[in-house]
């Protein structure tokens, strides 16, 4: 189940670092939100260059824990920044997957983000730590085919979220 975590944690700060800089400007707009302005610029090329980083970290197999552990970190500071949109009665997206956008709730990516905690705590709780690189090739190869199937289920939700709120006002006009 450990190669299962690292595949899913891997690809999603992957996909998430490479989204927030390919959308800057939708990512800083969400920064403006929850810190000084000053800092906007570091952070903005600080926190998908972090998550880059914990990314290939994982799939390395090189530290595990270690990864396993700023995985845990960087989820919980995002958590933290969620919670703060969701009391504050944002409607924005949190910015998560660069773009700003009201189709998914701060409070759906504080599910998502336990989700994920969980997935970090078990990589971290791995007697050896957890790498793709320990098992069979058929070990490897399987944790892979879990992960892809989770992550298209993943996508598969937000796509029903998206035309769930497109459809909404045109299917319970009265």
């Amino acid at each position: 189940m450990t190669d299962v975590a690292v595949v899913v944690l891997a690809v999603v700060f992957c996909a998430a670092g490479y989204l927030k800089l390919k959308q800057r400007l939708a990512f800083r707009i969400v920064l403006r939100q929850l810190v000084p302005s000053a800092a906007v610029p570091t952070l903005a090329v600080g926190i998908p260059a972090s998550e880059f980083a914990i990314g290939l970290l994982l799939v390395s197999g090189v530290a595990p824990r270690a990864a396993g552990i700023a995985s845990l970190v960087l989820l919980g500071l995002f958590t933290s920044a969620l919670v703060f949109m969701y009391r504050s009665g944002a409607t924005l997206d949190c910015g998560c997957f660069g773009e700003a956008r009201e189709a998914s709730t701060p409070a759906s990516g504080i599910v998502r983000n336990v989700l994920l905690l969980g997935l970090a705590a078990s990589i971290v709780a791995e007697p050896a730590g957890a790498s793709l690189w320990t098992g069979s090739v058929d070990d490897g190869l399987a944790a892979l085919t879990i992960a892809a199937g989770l992550i298209c289920l993943w996508l598969l939700s937000s796509v029903a979220v998206v035309q769930r709120s497109i459809l909404r006002p045109i299917l319970f006009v009265r």
